[in-house]
């Protein structure tokens, strides 16, 4: 899923093994000649063997310069292309680690990026924070990571995930409208009295406007 709007100079060299990883190193290293800027001399020579690399196979296009490409994994999260649009739906589980400070809690399930704009909607994960969660339900005891996922058969514009929690279930749609517009649902059903609050992030910086429902919020 495309998240940096300048790719990562180390562990590019990688991506050289197979036809297709070339081609994919290729294209970050066209990104990072784009937009020159000063780098360490072990940077560059990483950069130089990625180069050197390239030259030991066949090139491939990459599913990120192709019109249209879907990969799905372990059946609970996919990645989408379609035209400017990229989509990615997270189902991965995994229990929170509260005593470890680098790992992040699984608790985004939505990343939207789009060629002219960038990325529209952060799908980064964090750690243990609740309200940046895609769902959450507060209590005593957040209800905010889930505990299984699946990604649903739809409509082939439409990309589905279900996820469950201890006390609910939800679902997250995205359709791809056209090459401006893309349609976003967001649903959850449960037990009991406190309501599932469902948060989606854009992706902002101070001094940006982002409009919600014809308001205009200043960051």
């Amino acid at each position: 899923m495309r998240h940096l709007h300048q790719p990562l100079e180390w562990g590019t060299a990688g991506f050289t093994h197979w036809p297709e990883g070339r081609g994919y190193a290729r294209f970050l290293l066209e990104q990072l000649q784009a937009a020159p800027q000063p780098r360490s001399g072990e940077t560059n020579a990483r950069i130089a063997a990625t180069y050197l690399l390239l030259t030991e196979g066949e090139e491939a296009t990459p599913p990120q310069q192709r019109e249209r490409y879907r990969q799905i994994l372990d059946d609970v999260s996919v990645v989408r292309k379609e035209g400017p649009w990229v989509v990615g739906l997270s189902g991965q589980c995994s229990p929170g680690w509260e005593d470890n400070q680098f790992v992040l809690d699984r608790q985004a399930a939505i990343s939207l990026w789009h060629e002219e704009a960038g990325l529209v909607l952060d799908g980064s994960n964090s750690k243990f924070q609740p309200e940046l969660a895609t769902f959450h339900r507060p209590g005593e005891t957040t209800d905010h990571l889930p505990q299984r996922a699946e990604l649903l058969s739809g409509a082939t514009d439409e990309e589905v995930i279900s996820l469950h929690y201890h006390g609910y279930t939800a679902t997250v749609a995205v359709t791809l409208l056209d090459r401006q517009a893309a349609a976003l649902r967001l649903a959850a059903t449960g037990q009991g009295g406190c309501d599932v609050i469902a948060t989606l992030v854009p992706h902002i910086s101070y001094g940006e406007t982002c409009m919600v429902g014809g308001w205009a919020k200043y960051y």
